[in-house]
């Protein structure tokens, strides 16, 4: 059984936890904020999932074969570098998202009209016979949603620098 870790306890945190707990995975979540300012977060973990809180160091790493951050989480951050040299895979919701998604994706990204070029670009395939899903930085993270598509899909995603990382 694998033993992932998430560092970021945010709406991409708990996707990220929620998606590999149902895969499976042995789940430890991190994040610099304390209990008391995640508490809407931490009400919808699954069940299982460890959660160390308030701060952490690199012993959060014990066990673990897998490392996801959340977007503002810096990739070059002291414990992803720690993760990285001792060879554990070091990925994102994104990754996740890519690497088992069943539909074509279209992304967008730079630095301004992001979100209007995405709604855009989403209300341009619905006309045709295509399903579309609209997400990224809009709307509900993907990964959440990934049940929900299917080859035939669509999927148009804002993405952001920290997602692109």
């Amino acid at each position: 059984m694998t033993t992932s870790l998430v560092v970021g306890l945010g709406r991409s945190g708990l996707a990220l936890a929620r998606f590999l707990r149902a895969r499976g995975d042995r789940v430890r979540v991190c994040d610099t904020q304390p209990a008391a300012k995640l508490g809407e977060y931490l009400a919808k973990l699954p069940s299982g999932v460890e959660a160390v809180l308030g701060g952490y160091d690199d012993a959060v790493l014990k066990g673990c074969d897998e490392v996801y951050a959340s977007p503002g989480v810096p990739w070059d951050a002291p414990l992803l570098k720690t993760a990285r040299l001792k060879g554990l895979r070091v990925g994102s919701e994104m990754d996740l998202f890519f690497r088992y998604c069943p539909a074509e994706i279209v992304g967008i990204t730079g630095t301004n009209g992001k979100t209007t070029t995405t709604a855009l670009a989403g209300a341009v395939l619905a006309q045709g016979r295509r399903p579309v899903l609209v997400g990224g930085n809009i709307g509900e993270t993907v990964l959440d949603r990934l049940g929900d598509i299917t080859p035939h899909h669509w999927v148009v995603l804002e993405l952001s620098s920290f997602q692109l990382d």
